[in-house]
């Protein structure tokens, strides 16, 4: 049986292309600072074609890799190679690039803010992402932030990623992207053949859940079960259909107070500006207090709109705000807003954040 090296895999922090390497029965690989022995090597099977596999044990124990991720290395008749696009060794996180995947962490209760460019404008926005939100007006899903268009009633592409390998319509793995599936979106074209990008799994809470990040119409975040409430939407590329109003691309993300940046096909994407942050209080509001505070942080001045819009994309309130550079305080009148959540949006310029307001 031939196998593989599992360090010329995942060893390496460089970049380069993977060659295939023999392991002998009592040779030792390094990973993560842990030394592993390949205690077993055994065949799986993946789109109904035998491909290699091993396990590995270290005195921390035992890590079956074919159990958990599948082939590692696989070439067939015809077709170019094909790689498993990641996987978790010793604890740690790596793709086929060899470079780290970070998980990003979750936060509840955390506002996440990612910055937009659309038709060559950009703009900061700021919302919770615990559930599903309102943003200009707009009803996204978690994975559904702009960069992705909305499906009718927050339908989903459906995906069999409880087994993460499944059959294409072609039965084949496509070439020069990974592990291929077949999708069913719900706005009119028929299964057509996603190719997994990007792999997590993740402990959430005690629950097991599985993340990708897949290219059948641009790239976004699939799921086992709904992650509403806790991740939102990361990365997102939408230019490859004719989708409108909603033709976006995600550029970065502030998650838990960390700039990052997952724009595919970049390293890094560009830090988002952290001089424009509005905060309502006491929040939740009661309507019998009168009003809500409002405090303003800005490193520019101008002419600003606070929107108050409601769960159903209506405009409930409107202030008009000239803002100074510095910290700015002002009154929100909210005795003619019934009990429920609102979004709140704050537009100077060409910079639009937002943040939630719950009234009791």
């Amino acid at each position: 049986m031939v196998v593989y090296d599992p360090l010329d895999y995942f060893g390496s922090s460089a970049p380069r292309e993977y060659y295939p390497a023999f392991v002998p029965a009592t040779d030792s690989v390094r990973i993560n600072g842990v030394w592993w022995e390949v205690s077993a090597r055994f065949d799986t099977t993946l789109f109904s074609d035998t491909v290699r596999a091993f396990s590995l044990f270290s005195e921390r124990g035992r890590l079956t890799v074919a159990d958990r991720f599948g082939v590692i290395f696989e070439e067939m008749d015809g077709l170019p190679p094909a790689f498993l696009e990641s996987a978790v060794v010793a604890g740690v996180k790596y793709n086929r690039s060899r470079r780290r995947v970070r998980l990003f962490p979750i936060c509840e209760d955390n506002v996440y803010e990612y910055e937009l460019k659309k038709s060559g404008w950009t703009g900061t926005a700021r919302a919770h992402l615990r559930q599903d939100t309102i943003i200009d007006g707009t009803l996204y899903r978690w994975f559904a932030l702009p960069g992705i268009p909305r499906y009718g009633t927050g339908g989903s592409i459906h995906t069999d990623l409880a087994r993460w390998f499944c059959e294409t319509d072609s039965g084949v793995i496509s070439p020069g992207s990974g592990i291929a599936y077949t999708a069913t979106p719900d706005y009119g074209d028929l299964t057509p053949t996603g190719v997994i990008v990007r792999i997590a799994e993740i402990d959430l809470y005690g629950k097991r859940r599985v993340v990708c990040v897949s290219s059948d119409v641009g790239h976004h975040y699939g799921h086992t079960d709904t992650l509403a409430e806790d991740i939102g939407m990361i990365s997102s590329i939408s230019n490859t259909w004719e989708l409108g109003t909603f033709q976006w691309h995600l550029l970065g993300a502030r998650i838990c107070g960390e700039a990052v940046g997952m724009t595919l096909g970049t390293d890094r994407a560009p830090e988002l500006p952290q001089d424009f942050q509005i905060k309502l209080y006491p929040n939740p509001a009661a309507p019998r207090t009168g009003c809500v505070n409002v405090r303003i942080t800005s490193s520019r001045g101008g002419d600003a709109v606070l929107r108050i819009v409601d769960m159903l994309g209506r405009v409930r309130k409107t202030e008009r705000m000239q803002i100074i550079p510095g910290t700015n305080f002002s009154e929100l009148d909210v005795v003619d807003l019934t009990s429920g959540s609102y979004i709140a949006h704050l537009d100077l310029g060409d910079t639009v954040i937002s943040t939630m307001l719950v009234v009791r």
